[in-house]
């Protein structure tokens, strides 16, 4: 039978896509269902779901944009909080992970390196083996893939009308971001932005007094956001006013068992109480370090195996400008994990656009690799030779040595993906 045959050959073709998605999907659902079960016994008891509670129904606070348009929407459609926040991230991360999927089959190179890029503890599948989809983290990443069709598209026709379009998406955007988690905004997505907006800008625009007003056009509304949550941070009557907004839409198990949700009440406890939790597990950070350098090593080469015309140096800069720009956020948050993956993500997008960040035709472009430049090429290719020779163990590594979303006892053998499904089923089948 050729026809099954043919169909076997081409999923066989499509295995590191397939073993994302069966990975990804699992996981998922087994996060919704572990969430599900808290909620039933100690509604509002979990960070996850308590981040998403913050809102503005005490004034002006930081992250109180989603909390405002949940209640919003809880309140004129009637259904739960818990529905419309899980069915909100979960079709983000589902929408997020077919992207990711596509632009590397697209990429139609080697499975190794597919694979490579799949299973790398940098980029998508981290968010649903360690659960934090559930949260605000994707949407960042999903902001910058948006910013960079945004401007590929400005590129191709840097017209007025584009211009000002193209400027305007960019300052709904910001400004979105900044009302969301004003950390991720300031630390891990902004720098990487503006330098990107700042870039493309500037290939059309030739005089550099008028990129600067665009810029301050497209991110002066968010930075002023941005120190309205510094000065707007919140305190307990704040606390208070959102909470008791709330309680008509929780089940009435909210409150047993926990004071405020968690996320509420870090909100009048201030910015002191995580830095004291960061420092106390600073021992730990330099594994995330060495963690984030191996995977991030992994990503250049595979990169660079795939995508042609990839410069490895370009490659590197976008791994390491922004983690330097973010370091203030691992010091003000010890969720060492969730920062790395939103980098790792948020800077793949312009990996792979080689292009993007090519002048088109200038004399400034070096035809001739510089000494640096051919070190890192044989480097490179060094590393992809031992890969390609051995890509079993490897793989498997990545798989099941994860960078764990935050300091904690076992770390990566506690997020392993084997443990992990072990410990969420037990969790599911007993009813926890």
């Amino acid at each position: 039978m050729p026809e099954d045959g043919d169909l076997r050959s081409r999923l066989a073709g499509y295995l590191p896509e397939l073993g994302f998605t069966l990975l990804a999907v699992t996981f998922m659902g087994l996060w919704v269902y572990h969430s599900y079960s808290i909620w039933q016994i100690r509604p509002a008891s979990d960070w996850n779901g308590s981040e998403w509670m913050i809102s503005y129904s005490g004034g002006f606070v930081r992250r109180g944009l989603a909390g405002s348009l949940l209640m919003a929407l809880v309140r004129h459609t009637g259904w739960s909080l818990f529905a419309i926040w899980t069915v909100g991230v979960s079709t983000l991360c589902l929408t997020l992970s077919g992207w990711f999927l596509a632009t590397i089959a697209r990429l139609r190179g080697p499975a190794v390196w597919r694979t490579a890029l799949l299973l790398n503890p940098l980029l998508v599948l981290p968010f649903a083996e360690a659960g934090v989809f559930l949260r605000k983290d994707l949407i960042f990443p999903a902001a910058t893939i948006l910013h960079v069709f945004l401007a590929e598209r400005f590129l191709r026709s840097g017209s007025s009308r584009r211009t000002v379009l193209f400027v305007s998406a960019l300052a709904c955007l910001s400004t979105v971001l900044a009302l969301l988690h004003e950390g991720l905004f300031a630390f891990a997505w902004l720098p990487l932005n503006l330098t990107l907006a700042a870039w493309v800008l500037s290939r059309v625009i030739p005089r550099h007094s008028t990129v600067v007003l665009l810029l301050t056009a497209a991110f002066g509304v968010s930075l002023v956001v941005l120190g309205a949550s510094a000065i707007w941070h919140g305190n307990a009557s704040t606390v208070k006013a959102i909470y008791q907004a709330w309680r008509p839409f929780l089940p009435p198990g909210a409150g047993s068992g926990v004071v405020l949700p968690p996320a509420l009440d870090v909100l009048q406890l201030g910015s002191g109480v995580a830095i004291r939790q960061s420092m106390m597990n600073v021992r730990y950070f330099p594994l995330f370090l060495l963690g984030y350098c191996i995977a991030g090593l992994l990503c250049v080469t595979a990169i660079r195996n795939l995508v042609p015309g990839s410069d490895p140096r370009r490659l590197w800069v976008l791994l390491i400008a922004p983690l330097v720009a973010a370091l203030p956020l691992f010091y003000v948050g010890m969720d060492w994990g969730r920062w790395f993956y939103v980098l790792g993500t948020c800077s793949f997008p312009v990996m792979i656009k080689p292009a993007l960040l090519s002048y088109r035709s200038s004399p400034r472009e070096p035809q001739i690799p510089t000494r640096v430049g051919r070190l890192l090429h044989r480097r490179i290719a060094a590393i992809a030779a031992q890969i390609e020779r051995h890509p079993v163990p490897i793989m498997l590594c990545l798989l099941l040595c994860p960078i764990p979303p935050w300091p904690c006892v076992g770390g990566s053998l506690a997020f392993d993906p084997v443990i992990l499904l072990l410990r969420l089923s037990a969790h599911s089948l007993a009813g926890h």
